[in-house]
């Protein structure tokens, strides 16, 4: 109807006030100036807003609210990523549509500096039939209307307008201010829901009824098509005549569109369009974000021990010819003895501040450089190959002299301590117990175990002098002592490197005791030795763990089972608590934000039980459990990423302690 004019119809035609008589010779134009630009632009606003509403909060709070087992990926399983999509589709069109309202906000803000009311400018900016000059005047078909009628159908419009904004504009900032508020545990999965979606429904529900009455009374009215017809033809002979005089028609309508400017109001709803689109994007993008980073972790860290834990079971063949355990050995000495055998011949080492120093030094290397030329090609070969040799005449006198330097290293007394022993407490006697709360278990350092290797190797050289001494009794002890070293590493380690120290040094052992039964004639033994170690070969062929060769949330769905599994080596699994408790707060948005829950306190209660068997374990326990991304030496993201990470899941000590070091990790 914009830059038309068109006249009043017959006052006959209206069952009107007296005060309809006033609007002959009174034309009006519509829209009025300078509000051309926002005619109708309420609904379009709508409709982008409801459109990014769907796409943006119905995933998130489909993944959030909806409770999930501790090790699942979460609603949407392998699809993790779909949130993620959604998230930055719907924020796309979201914020298109707060940028359409910020605009409409400025330009009713010009409206208003212009002498506008605001409740016209609503009027104008809802007016999406583009007829409301029609309603106000009672022009064309509304000529048939009374002046309550068409003043109802304003009203409607504008009320019904408003109700479709506020509840498109509900949606996603209600869910925003749920999700803070849920994560900060003031609230529960049922609350976000209704918080969320209950009042939308009203709001929309409201709206169309409202809608719906406009066009019920428009209906009712107009339903005479005999006064239908004598409308039309009226309309045809005065469609080019205007009324000029606002204030005439608003006393004829009762509505005062043209009240006072409000410039301010106006000015503020623009800048609460930018706020509020803020108030969305800020957790909306960090829980959808956040909730990926665990999966894309888990795709990537999970880790696959299966080829280890085959070597171990193999090497659990040979555990009857380890040494029967001494009761009167403690497991703080066997650790102490261990951790003297790390360091033998290292000469001056920096320790830090979470690792102890050895009890008993020794500064004499197991071989000595001077040496190299006799243990060629390596170390390994001329160790095993000296129960051969030192049965013969075939070792020249400074190899002898050379094997005595050897076997006559004191740190030899530390295999006799750990062998005994039934276990070692590896945790107490390498760490300074209890390890701080700002390190993480990234910057704890790894067992320094390479010496451990050589010590073994130069302890199956004195087995060797002792078989050439005629002490074969002594010499099968000092070999058995090897492996019983090995075990103890295997059973009483806390790192995937203690385990494979353990069984390459049960694996040298058990070659080393083969050649000693055949160098001392008992063949059958040495026979029985050598089908066991080729009969490991098949074992470790068929050994493997529970999830090997799953997918991703099978393999999730194993780790917490591995970790109580006792027939699991304990390195594996003190490395699967850790990688678990790592990611398990971030595997999907509903551990993000209300945590992963109550079944994963029962876990880690079993998982303690299963792991626990001294106070260093119960503080190693308690260490690892926080997960890697937690701590000092934990990467750092920026901080205004850590402001806005904190802005929403409340921080590091909030449901949400995961979402910190997530977000360090993925920067």
């Amino acid at each position: 109807m914009s830059g038309n004019t068109t006249s009043s119809p017959s006052p006959d035609s209206l069952d009107t006030p007296t005060t309809t008589t006033d609007m002959r010779g009174i034309a009006l134009t519509w829209p009025p100036p300078g509000l051309e630009a926002i005619q109708g632009r309420f609904w379009p606003l709508v409709g982008i807003l409801a459109l990014g509403d769907a796409i943006l909060v119905l995933p998130l709070l489909a993944a959030v609210a909806v409770r999930q087992d501790f090790w699942s990926l979460g609603q949407f399983g392998h699809s993790w990523w779909v949130p993620v999509i959604t998230t930055v589709v719907g924020l796309v069109i979201l914020l298109l549509g707060f940028e359409r309202l910020f605009r409409l906000m400025w330009l009713a803000t010009r409206a208003s500096r212009q002498g506008h009311g605001w409740l016209m400018i609503l009027q104008v900016a809802a007016d999406s039939p583009r007829d409301s000059g029609f309603v106000l005047q009672g022009a064309r078909l509304y000529s048939v209307f009374t002046a309550g009628q068409r003043r109802t159908v304003l009203v409607i419009r504008l009320v019904s307008t408003v109700l479709y904004l506020v509840a498109v504009l509900w949606a996603p900032v209600a869910f925003a201010a749920c999700l803070v508020f849920a994560s900060r545990g003031w609230l529960g999965p049922g609350a976000l829901w209704f918080l969320t979606l209950v009042p939308t429904i009203l709001l929309l529900g409201f709206a169309v009824m409202s809608r719906a009455g406009e066009r019920f009374l428009a209906w009712s009215v107009r339903r005479d098509q005999h006064l239908r017809a004598a409308v039309e033809t009226e309309v045809r002979s005065q469609v080019h005549e205007w009324k000029t005089r606002l204030d005439a028609v608003q006393k004829d309508q009762g509505i005062r569109l043209a009240s006072d400017t409000r410039t301010r109001v106006f000015r503020l709803g623009a800048v609460g369009a930018a706020l509020l689109a803020l108030a969305v994007v800020i957790p909306a993008v960090t829980l959808a974000f956040t909730g990926a980073i665990g999966p894309v972790i888990a795709s990537v860290a999970v880790p696959s021990f299966t080829s280890l834990q085959a070597r171990l079971v193999a090497a659990d063949m040979l555990r009857r010819h380890r040494l029967d355990p001494d009761p009167a050995v403690t497991a703080a000495e066997a650790g102490e003895a261990l951790h003297s055998l790390v360091y033998v011949g290292a000469g001056e080492v920096e320790f830090g501040a979470t690792e102890r120093e050895p009890v008993r030094v020794y500064e004499r290397d197991w071989f000595p450089a001077e040496g190299d030329t006799l243990v060629q090609p390596n170390r390994v070969q001329w160790a095993l190959g000296l129960f051969e040799r030192v049965s013969g005449s075939g070792m020249p006198r400074p190899e002898w002299a050379y094997l005595r330097e050897v076997a006559t290293n004191p740190a030899h007394q530390e295999f006799a301590i750990v062998g005994q022993a039934e276990s070692a407490d590896v945790i107490g006697t390498r760490f300074v117990l209890p390890l701080p709360d700002t390190l993480s278990p990234i910057a704890l350092p790894l067992p320094r175990l390479a010496g451990l290797g050589t010590a073994a190797l130069a302890h199956v050289a004195k087995a060797a002098l002792e078989v050439a001494e005629g002490r074969t009794g002594r010499a099968e002890r000092t070999v058995r002592e090897v492996i019983s070293l090995g075990f103890v590493l295997i059973d009483g380690g806390t790192t995937i490197i203690d385990n494979m120290t353990g069984a390459r040094i049960v694996s040298t052992g058990g070659e080393a005791l083969e050649n000693l039964y055949r160098a001392t004639g008992r063949h059958a033994e040495a026979e029985q030795l050598l089908w066991l170690r080729a009969g490991m070969k098949d074992v470790v062929e068929r050994a493997v763990l529970p999830g090997a060769g799953l997918d991703l949330e099978g393999a999730l769905k194993a780790m917490p089972e591995v970790v109580v599994d006792e027939t699991v080596a304990r390195g594996i699994r003190w490395e699967f608590l850790l990688m678990f408790a790592s990611i398990a707060p971030c595997l999907d948005p509903y551990k993000v934000v209300f945590g992963p829950g109550e079944e994963y306190g029962a876990w880690l209660e079993s998982a303690r039980a299963a792991l626990v068997r001294r106070p260093s374990d119960e503080q190693y326990f308690e260490f690892l459990q926080r997960g890697l991304l937690v701590g000092n030496a934990a990467p750092q993201p920026p901080g205004w990423i850590s402001r806005l990470v904190e802005l929403t899941f409340g921080g590091a000590s909030g449901f949400s302690a995961c979402a910190p070091g997530a977000v360090a990790t993925s920067w």
